[in-house]
C-alpha cells in the first residue's frame, strides 16, 4: 500500500513522511521539486503541486491513502481554489483515505473533501512549536524582545502534528474525525525563553515591549503592515486564546505516546540556536 504526502518536505509533511516510511509503508513525497528533497531512503520523490492538477493522476497510481493540504501553487499559502476537481481526481484514483493539516481559514478542499466519498480525517493544530524559529536570531544574541510576553498557549510539536496525520491515514477509527491538536502545556513567551535557558544552559533575556514598540520594530524589519495587524490583534485578545490553547491529550490518543514537550522541541533543534 503506498501514501502520497502532499507538502512532503514542509514543516508538517516531513514528519508525515518520516512515520510513514518509520512504520513500514510505502510513501511518495509530492514536491514541485524532487531534485532537492531529502527524504529517507525508498521513499519516492515525485513532482506536483496540489493546485496544479496536471501530472497528479500519475502520482495518485496506487495510492490508498493521501495527506492534503489547503494550499498550493506559486503563492506561498495560498488557498486552493480546484477543491472539488481535486477531490474528483483522487476519488477516480482509487484512494480511500486522506487527512486534511488545517489552517486559519478554509479553502475549496475541505469542504469538498467532506461532502466526497472520502475517508477523512482533518486535523487542527493550535499553533507549532516551530514558530520559535522566527526567534532564532535573538535567541543566538541571547535577548527576545516582544510584546505580550505572559499570554500562554499550548504550542505543538509539529512532530506530533505529523504522526497524528500519519496514523489517521494508517489506522482505523479515525474517520470524519476532527482532531485539535495541543502540545502538553500552556506556555508563555516568558515561560519558553526560561527553558531556552535552561536547555541551552546560556542565560537569554527577555525585553518586553509595548504594543507600539513592538509594531515599529516589525516595521523596521520590513514585516507586512496586514502580518502586524494580524499578529497585535491576535495576542492581544489572550481570553480567545484562553480557549483555543486548553490542554488536550489527542496526540496520545492517536500516535499512543504523549505529546512532545517544549523542552523536548529545543532539544530537538538546538544547533539552530547556537550562537
Amino acid at each position: 500500500m503506498t501514501y502520497l504526502v502532499a507538502g512532503s518536505t514542509g514543516t508538517v509533511g516531513r514528519h508525515v513522511v518520516k512515520t510513514l516510511h518509520s512504520a513500514g509503508r510505502q510513501v511518495r513525497g509530492l514536491t514541485r521539486d524532487p531534485s532537492t528533497a531529502r527524504f529517507p531512503e525508498g521513499v519516492e520523490a515525485v513532482r506536483g503541486d496540489l493546485a496544479v492538477l496536471d501530472g497528479l493522476a500519475e502520482a495518485l497510481e496506487g495510492v490508498v491513502g493521501v495527506h492534503l493540504v489547503g494550499f498550493g501553487g506559486a503563492e506561498p499559502h495560498a488557498p486552493l481554489d480546484n477543491g472539488g476537481d481535486l477531490v474528483d481526481l483522487i476519488e477516480a484514483a482509487g484512494v480511500q483515505k486522506v487527512t486534511m493539516l488545517g489552517a486559519w481559514e478554509e479553502s475549496s478542499l475541505e469542504p469538498a473533501v467532506r461532502a466526497s466519498r472520502l475517508e477523512w480525517t482533518h486535523v487542527w493544530p493550535t499553533a507549532f512549536m516551530s514558530n520559535m524559529f522566527d526567534r532564532t536570531d535573538e535567541v543566538r544574541a541571547g535577548l527576545v524582545e516582544a510584546p505580550f510576553v505572559d499570554v500562554e498557549g499550548a504550542d505543538v510539536h509539529e512532530g506530533d502534528i505529523g504522526a497524528v496525520c500519519a496514523h489517521a491515514l494508517m489506522d482505523e477509527g479515525h474517520a470524519s474525525a476532527v482532531y485539535g491538536l495541543t502540545g502538553p502545556e500552556r506556555l508563555s513567551l516568558r515561560d519558553k525563553v526560561n527553558i531556552f535557558s535552561e536547555v541551552l544552559r546560556r542565560d537569554i533575556r527577555l525585553v518586553e515591549l509595548t504594543p507600539e514598540q513592538a509594531r515599529a520594530k516589525m516595521e523596521s524589519e520590513g514585516v507586512p503592515t496586514e502580518m502586524i495587524d494580524f499578529a497585535l490583534s491576535l495576542y492581544s485578545d489572550s481570553e480567545g486564546l484562553e480557549e483555543y490553547n486548553m490542554v488536550n491529550t489527542v496526540v496520545e490518543q492517536v500516535t499512543g505516546r504523549p505529546a512532545r514537550t517544549f523542552a523536548r522541541w529545543i532539544a530537538d533543534n538546538a544547533a539552530r540556536f547556537q550562537p
